[in-house]
């Protein structure tokens, strides 16, 4: 899991400094429903290549560009043409990386996407129904038939990167947002002020929405430094806020809605 972290962290933040393409663009007011499932605390929903091939891919809310592991790339044969229920996944600037690097649990998945796809829509993480929703952006924060919290405010950095305040047992925190990590993970002071030990259950609070006994790790991350120079505590929020509870992100609006509790 830890090389997946630095993974995902290191994408997130060398590619959001890069030029962001464009993404898929919807004609048509209709939701598009994609199947979406849990694979060993990651949020893996199916991909199409060009020529038909299903390919599995990681949902993530920080990657910049479309990422391919190697076997993955072999059996997409090219980068282009892919579809995410039948929307184009960007493929300009994709990269392929090492299998082991896109490895959980024994698995390697075939890619990973992100919001270079996702910030042209509002989306619904919906893991309890199995499904992945995509609207048109702006389009309002309700989805019919769940029930949301009031809208938690975000920070768009680079058009990518979803940064957010976030209390950890009741104490806040900056954070920020990326769903193709499996934990919660703070750093030494958010952990020792939590009172926290090295792997633990916290109370996560999101806006008015609070997610109790959530398994928090306590460890330094290169990529806490570039957040926290000096040490303050930080908090990044991964996958396991979807797992009982729905989830509406929108890029557009610089808003996230978690279920109501």
């Amino acid at each position: 899991m830890t090389g997946w972290i630095g993974l995902s962290l290191r994408v997130t933040l060398l590619l959001a400094l890069a030029a962001m393409p464009a993404g898929a663009q919807s004609e048509s007011e209709e939701i598009v429903e994609v199947a979406l499932r849990e694979h060993g605390g990651r949020l893996i929903v199916p991909v199409r290549a060009a020529h038909g091939a299903e390919l599995e891919f990681i949902l993530s809310t920080g990657v910049g560009v479309t990422v391919f592991s190697e076997s993955g790339a072999a059996r997409a044969g090219s980068p282009d043409g892919l579809t995410l229920g039948g929307l184009a996944v960007p493929s300009q600037g994709s990269q392929t990386l090492p299998d082991e690097r896109l490895e959980t649990d024994g698995t390697v998945f075939d890619g990973m996407i992100g919001p270079n796809m996702l910030a042209d829509f509002d989306i619904l993480i919906d893991l309890p129904r199995g499904r992945l929703l995509l609207r048109p952006a702006g389009s309002g924060g309700a989805w019919e038939g769940v029930q949301l919290s009031d809208p938690v405010r975000l920070r768009v950095l680079h058009g990518i990167v979803l940064s957010l305040d976030v209390e950890l047992n009741g104490q806040e925190y900056p954070g920020t947002l990326e769903m193709g990590t499996p934990a919660v993970i703070v750093n030494t002071r958010a952990g020792q002020e939590a009172g926290l030990q090295s792997t633990d259950l916290a109370t996560v609070t999101l806006g008015g929405a609070a997610h109790p006994d959530l398994p928090v790790e306590v460890r330094e991350l290169e990529i806490f430094q570039r957040w926290s120079p000096n040490g303050d505590g930080f908090v990044l929020v991964g996958a396991p806020i979807t797992y009982e509870c729905a989830v509406s992100l929108s890029w557009v609006q610089r808003e996230m809605r978690t279920c109501r509790r």
